[in-house]
């Protein structure tokens, strides 16, 4: 279903967005009062791997590139903003430890996480110690529902239901899905549901992220005679699907996110971008945006170089980016920069949010009205396409994905 306009959800729920978050007994403090001490951020995030899944540093890169911006001019009333990364390496037991470490070390607020394998860990430990979460590509349930969650965009699961809102939209009618295996169960019952209510024959194909060869898992899939496919996943997973599947099939229309194929692995699969669709929470890295411009002038700068800020073109540092982004407009005129009174400020700012990337109307006052994602906030996606070898709108207005949402 799509809505051109923007639909507030029932003011009944909104009272779930403005409980108090408490702060745990000798947790670090996190006052920067008159000092000119800097505000300390932790990006926690694998930005090496030790194992298959790969790892994804970009989000850390974001909050750098826009906090280099800001310390060029007053930083935060004043101080200067101090990103700090905290490597999980993919491994949930040094997630936790890095939650722990940001709690310990007084960090005013977490930044730019993109933690698939551990964001479980890490948000039960920043939400006992009140610790702001912002500017994460939220992906497990505990990041929707964690009461420091503060997300301008509706993350990988507003991009999972929004490739299945697509193909629904497309005239899609024999779909199969590739799930990596981990998929939360919610999802996966809200992906099938979805699909009924609107006629349309689902079926999954499992494989392992990281899989080296998936031609059996491409064989199985194209044996039920989809008319279109649908995956998410890492992007060098997703450009092995796509490359494999079109060796045989050069039909089957493709839905993916483009947080999963972004632009820079989308060129490199050539004449497989055929029958390309995809989905985002954010726009396109390559936008006319004026704040996505200045998302992209910051890369460069925080670079020195043009071609190496391009690599980092993607929503991972999109969100990132746009996390330090709202810790500017949340902290202007702030006395005392704190945990406490970050959580207190973000609880008022209802409406009218725009940090760039993301849909320019954005609030955390209203939640949607889920059973799962008690604090998704925002359910606005983009539609694009592929035409010759690049994304382009599909098109021009946001899509409401609201009721896809279990």
């Amino acid at each position: 279903m799509r809505f051109t306009r923007h639909v507030a959800v029932a003011a009944v729920v909104a009272a779930s967005a403005l409980v108090a978050v408490p702060v745990a007994a000798g947790a670090a403090s996190s006052t920067t009062k008159a000092s000119n001490a800097p505000i300390k951020i932790m990006s926690i995030l694998p930005e090496t791997s030790s194992n298959v899944t790969p790892p994804f540093p970009y989000g850390a890169v974001g909050a750098k590139a826009r906090a280099k911006a800001v310390n060029k001019g007053k930083g935060l009333n004043g101080h200067k903003v101090e990103v700090t990364v905290c490597d999980t390496k993919n491994d949930p037991n040094q997630s936790a430890a890095c939650a722990r470490r940001a709690v310990d070390e007084g960090a005013v607020a977490v930044v730019g996480t993109f933690d698939p394998l551990g964001a479980a860990q890490i948000m039960p430990i920043l939400d006992q110690a009140g610790v702001p979460y912002v500017g994460a590509i939220a992906v497990v349930p505990a990041e929707y529902t964690a009461k420091v969650s503060f997300q301008a965009d509706g993350g990988a699961i507003a991009s999972s239901l929004g490739i299945q809102a697509q193909a629904i939209d497309a005239g899609c009618k024999t779909v199969v899905g590739f799930s990596p295996a981990g998929a939360p169960s919610a999802l996966a019952r809200a992906v099938s549901g979805n699909y009924a209510k609107n006629n349309v024959s689902y079926s999954e194909v499992g494989y392992t992220a990281g899989q080296p060869d998936l031609t059996a898992v491409v064989s199985e899939a194209l044996a039920k005679n989809p008319d279109c496919v649908t995956t998410g996943g890492s992007p060098g997973d997703n450009l092995k699907l796509l490359t494999t599947i079109r060796r045989t099939n050069q039909d089957v229309k493709y839905f993916t996110n483009v947080g999963s194929l972004p632009p820079s692995v989308l060129k490199t699969a050539a004449d497989a971008a055929v029958e390309v669709y995809a989905v985002s929470s954010v726009l396109l890295p390559t936008s006319k945006d004026p704040l996505v411009k200045q998302f992209r002038a910051d890369l460069k700068s925080y670079y020195g170089s043009q071609s190496k800020a391009e690599e980092a073109y993607n929503q991972f540092a999109q969100d990132g980016w746009s996390g330090i982004k709202l810790l500017e407009e949340a902290t202007a005129g702030m006395p005392d920069i704190t945990r406490e009174a970050l959580i207190a400020k973000l609880q008022t700012m209802c409406e009218g949010v725009n940090v760039g990337n993301a849909y320019p109307d954005a609030g955390f006052c209203t939640p949607l009205p889920s059973a799962f994602f008690t604090r998704m906030f925002n359910p606005w996606v983009r539609y694009f396409t592929v035409k010759n070898g690049k994304y382009v709108d599909a098109q021009k207005d946001w899509v409401n994905i609201a009721s896809y949402v279990p």
